[in-house]
Parts: C-alpha cells; structure tokens; sequence
C-alpha cells in the first residue's frame, strides 16, 4: 500500500484528481438547481396562462348564455307558443 502512494506521479495526480471532481461535482449542482428552477417557472408560466384562457372562455360562454337569455326575456307570446 506504502509503494502505491510513494511515487511522484500519484502525490501530484490524486490532489488534482481530487479537485477535478469536487468541481466536476459542484457544477453539476449549480446546473441541475438552474435547470430545475427554470423547469418549475416554465410549469408555473403555462398554468398561469391555462388559466387565463380557462377564465376567458368561462366570460365568453357566460356572455353568449346572457345574450341568448336578454333576447329570449324580450320576446313575447312564448308561454302561449309553448303551451
């Protein structure tokens, strides 16, 4: 074990090694947290904007429901017709 780690080459190699992956490791992190944030506002932006188009289309369908109703309240002779 002594003769493995004796050597020049391993006391110059392992020390960078060792940094090569503790910064390999950290920017793994930085990048997988922005592309996660970035995902959960992507995710949070399209349901905002469904529910715009949701509501929207609620007010529309209300509109043409009050539209027909206004038209059918003004006319007369329709308990007579149906009955």
């Amino acid at each position: 074990m002594k003769r493995l780690f004796s050597g020049i080459g391993s006391k110059i190699v392992l020390p960078y090694l060792l940094l090569t992956l503790t910064v390999a490791g950290i920017g793994a992190f930085v990048v997988v947290n922005l592309v996660t944030g970035t995902l959960h506002e992507r995710f949070n932006n399209q349901l905002l904007d469904s529910g715009r188009v949701v509501a929207e289309s609620m007010v529309r369908y209300e509109e043409d429901r009050l539209a027909v109703l206004r038209q059918v309240s003004n006319t007369e002779g329709v308990p007579e017709s149906v009955a």
